[in-house]
């Protein structure tokens, strides 16, 4: 009998991982040493913060519990500016190195998966980094440093001044062509003291609202004891004058506690603060937009600086990542410390730009949302390119 002829074997293929298995596994690889590493340098700038200000706790009478208030303020913008992008930078390359250390990168892209793939962990973990900071910048904590300011001056005398009190205040709104002079206005309350409302009127004339104090109820404000007037420019007359009222509602008084505020939160910053950092919350920044829409010059260029950088900096997360990625996932035997500290200062470099393009922005140099955006699109584009190169 003649010999069957033997059906020819299937190619073996190399074992591929379990795809959610193997990002179980370097998410872990990730993420526990961020934790210590993150620990490690909260720790050390508590330590060496709380020396720094403790002069300032003691001054003005701080106890624990208010330390601890004004530390829940201060570390979100810590970790947005600083701590939060290292951490991440450091981890990456050491998480990566180790991998790569061990064979491990080059035995997962020859099962067929390839390096795009095994770093989707790490993106997703910039990218939920940059939002969570972003939502903590805006909505959780949005006006932190006058929170802070109100907590180190809580039991001072000029402290309300400082944080929801303000005295002697002068408020434009140049959208409704008005003018509030304020004594004393309360942003938490929603109340003011001693009001002069300069209205103008499209005929020219000016019209006067003089009151004790007035307040905010929810959808419109109240006047105590107030006088209304009307005053002729061209004339210089006073053409009409109203009785003193106990109570009086103005609904087209549509100024809110909150745009109010931002105009007096915006006048206190200088341009040398906000080339430094963007600190003004993107809703108090379009509040005063809304009140000032024929904005120009070099007030729109720094308060539009403020707003794009605002938005552009939480996402340094996710670029500090992209840095790190070609610095340690390289296979081969080569010096650990000369690739992380490659990408050290290549990470450096991009801080820098950062602070040059807010400086750049602010004064009028460079327009606004380039200022704030180029460093994370060339810096983003730069480490993809890199990665691109990885082999």
């Amino acid at each position: 009998m003649g010999r069957s002829p033997s059906l020819p074997l299937p190619a073996a293929r190399p074992y591929a991982p379990p795809v959610r298995l193997l990002d179980r596994y370097l998410l872990r690889e990730l993420l526990v040493p961020l934790f210590i590493t993150l620990s490690c340098f909260l720790l050390l700038w508590l330590v060496f913060d709380i020396v720094g200000v403790l002069d300032d706790f003691d001054e003005g009478g701080l106890q624990l519990h208010d330390m601890v208030e004004y530390y829940l303020y201060k570390t979100p913008r810590i970790l947005a500016e600083g701590l939060l992008p290292v951490a991440l930078l450091l981890t990456t390359l050491y998480a990566l190195a180790q991998h790569a250390r061990h064979n491990e990168l080059t035995a997962i892209r020859a099962a067929g998966i390839s390096l795009w793939r095994v770093l989707v962990p790490y993106l997703g973990v910039g990218t939920l980094f940059s939002l969570g900071l972003f939502w903590l910048n805006e909505f959780g904590l949005p006006d932190a440093p006058q929170r802070m300011e109100e907590v180190l001056n809580r039991y001072s005398a000029e402290g309300r001044a400082r944080g929801g009190l303000v005295n002697d205040f002068k408020f434009y709104n140049d959208r409704d062509r008005r003018e509030w002079i304020i004594g004393t206005f309360d942003r938490e309350r929603g109340t003011m003291t001693n009001v002069l409302v300069a209205s103008a009127q499209p005929d020219g004339e000016l019209r006067y609202l003089k009151a004790d104090g007035a307040a905010w109820d929810g959808n419109q404000w109240r006047f105590r004891n107030a006088l209304q007037s009307v005053f002729d420019p061209a004339n210089k007359d006073e053409v009409e004058q109203t009785p003193a009222v106990a109570e009086l509602v103005m609904p087209e008084f549509v100024e809110t506690p909150e745009e109010i505020w931002s105009e007096f939160h915006i006048s206190q910053l200088s341009a040398r603060s906000a080339s430094k950092r963007a600190v003004i919350a993107l809703s108090a920044l379009q509040d005063y937009f809304d009140l000032h829409p024929e904005l120009s010059g070099e007030k729109r260029a720094l308060l539009m600086t403020q707003f794009h950088g605002r938005i552009a900096l939480p996402w340094t997360c996710l670029v500090v990542m992209l840095l790190a990625i070609p610095f340690g996932a390289p296979s081969g035997r080569r010096n650990v410390f000369v690739s992380i500290t490659a990408g050290l200062v290549i990470t450096f470099a991009f801080f820098i730009l950062q602070r040059v393009g807010l400086t750049l922005g602010t004064g009028g140099h460079l327009a606004p949302w380039l200022a704030a955006w180029l460093p994370n699109l060339s810096f983003a584009a730069l480490g993809i390119f890199l990665t691109s190169r990885v082999r």
